[in-house]
């Protein structure tokens, strides 16, 4: 099939569902609307028949021996005389009533004055009108009201609107009520679906022309489009675009372009540096730019987390379920890091080795990775929890940070290459981290790290701790929560 094919059958098939769809939900929106206006307009014809009438007359009506007194006369005549003024093409009411609530039952109403002239159909007064009961009238008894649903009851489907009535001295005595027969609500909307249906083919046949005639024009642009897309998806950054139409289509065009030349130069970093660092600090790096490569002095916190007794636990569980439960670990140890502004240096084995204030200075980097520490061992617990109902052992990790200066940048050789932190800030971190075990503590940190604290943790002092391999003594803190 021709590509001006797919792309005519295209645009008419989204033509079609969007006609449609915009018919369609055009239909709904009017029907509910004119639903609404036909039980508005019973409403309005009940609140305005109902200011006319005398009150005092209405109460007189209760039993059908009422129907013998000159009131109930004069309301009948009343009620028909509104009856047909209201019927015509617009509107047409069937029946005409007044109801009243009754005494054992608020909840039910009684037939006071009908209007209807046949005996067989007229209902007398004192009998029960069960579509009051069903329109739920008793909760809107004090103000014009209508169910806005079609009702049925012993003589047909009606959409009503009541509306109370008052004597002289304010009183209410009672409710009018204006039946719109179901007949009469579905020919207003048999005209509506007869309308709809005939914008819908009308829009459907020019929505197929219109489509036929944009596709003509568009093949060409889109086909160099499609063709760009296809070539900027296959890495391909060097090809260009060229269109000469002087309509959006040129400005798409002028637009890929330039995100080709983007692409291009990101592309270019990314083989460059996406060794050394996670897809999270990528995106930072993406927007304010990659760090010098080679080697970087700065001022960072370097973290090391290692499992404690690692080398006991795997030699006493198979390696397929130490490798199930360390991906586990790392997965929500390493997404700790990086909510944290942490960048992941390293795995090595059960150990993490990662830095704060790298690529991206962090003015807040020992508070940070003091952060990790803590939510690193609460989300641990947790972790032990789930483990422990496994019947999986119940591992402990130990924490060291240190923040000094060191290099960063690329070590190895052609073959093999790492991005990494180097310098004794690095190694302070690691032994740091080592006498977790000699102190039976989870964090330890160094003084440099605790002064830039300001006191936002609670920590233990350790005093001044050796560390192997070193001939100096620092200063050392446990931490044990935020202050």
């Amino acid at each position: 099939m021709k590509y001006r094919t797919k792309l005519h059958l295209f645009f008419v098939g989204i033509s079609c569902a969007t006609v449609i769809a915009g018919v369609s939900f055009t239909i709904y929106t009017s029907h509910s609307a004119l639903f609404k206006n036909i039980a508005n307009q019973s409403v309005s014809i009940a609140a305005t028949a109902a200011t006319n009438i005398d009150g005092d007359l209405v109460e007189q009506i209760k039993v059908k021996e009422d129907e013998k007194k000159p009131a109930y006369q004069e309301l009948r005549n009343y009620l028909r005389k509104v009856r047909n003024t209201n019927r015509n093409a617009n509107i047409y009411v069937k029946y005409i009533y007044t109801i009243y609530p009754d005494p054992k039952d608020p909840t039910k109403f009684l037939f006071g004055v009908d209007a209807e002239e046949s005996q067989e159909s007229v209902s007398h007064a004192g009998t029960d009108n069960p579509g009051a009961t069903i329109d739920l009238l008793h909760e809107h008894i004090s103000e014009p009201y209508s169910y806005e649903k079609l009702v049925k009851d012993p003589w047909g489907t009606w959409l009503t609107g009541y509306a109370p009535i008052y004597n002289s001295k304010g009183e209410y005595v009672g409710t009018l009520g204006v039946d719109i027969s179901a007949n009469f609500v579905a020919k207003v909307m048999r005209q509506l679906y007869i309308k709809g249906l005939i914008a819908f083919v009308g829009s459907i046949l020019l929505a197929i022309i219109a489509a036929s005639l944009l596709s003509r024009k568009l093949s060409t642009s889109l086909s160099q489009i499609d063709e760009a897309a296809k070539e900027f998806g296959a890495g391909n950054f060097v090809h260009q675009i060229d269109l000469n139409t002087h309509d959006e289509f040129q400005n798409v065009a002028d637009s890929l372009n330039k995100m080709a030349d983007d692409l291009k130069e990101k592309e270019r970093m990314k083989i460059g540096f996406a060794h050394y660092v996670s897809s999270h600090i990528m995106e930072q790096i993406s927007k304010s730019g990659a760090p010098t490569l080679g080697g970087e002095r700065k001022k960072i916190t370097v973290f090391f987390c290692d499992i404690v007794n690692f080398t006991q636990m795997a030699e006493e569980m198979p390696p397929e379920d130490l490798m199930t439960l360390l991906n586990e670990y790392f997965e929500v140890m390493i997404e700790i890091i990086y909510k944290n502004k942490g960048m992941l240096d390293k795995l090595i084995g059960d150990a993490i080795m990662a830095e704060f204030g790298f690529p991206v200075d962090d003015p807040e980097q020992e508070k940070n990775a003091v952060l990790t520490a803590l939510e690193m061992q609460s989300s641990l617990a947790i972790l032990r929890k789930k483990w422990k109902m496994g019947g999986k052992p119940e591992i402990q990790i130990g924490i060291g940070i240190h923040t000094g200066e060191a290099v960063i940048g690329i070590v190895g050789s052609k073959e093999r290459v790492q991005f990494t932190a180097v310098g004794d800030t690095v190694n302070t971190a690691s032994r740091l981290e080592r006498l977790t075990r000699d102190f039976n503590e989870q964090i330890i940190i160094s003084e440099d790290t605790y002064k830039a604290l300001n006191d936002q943790f609670q920590v233990k002092p350790l005093g001044a701790v050796e560390l192997s391999g070193k001939s100096k003594t620092i200063n050392a803190y446990g931490v044990e929560r935020l202050s």
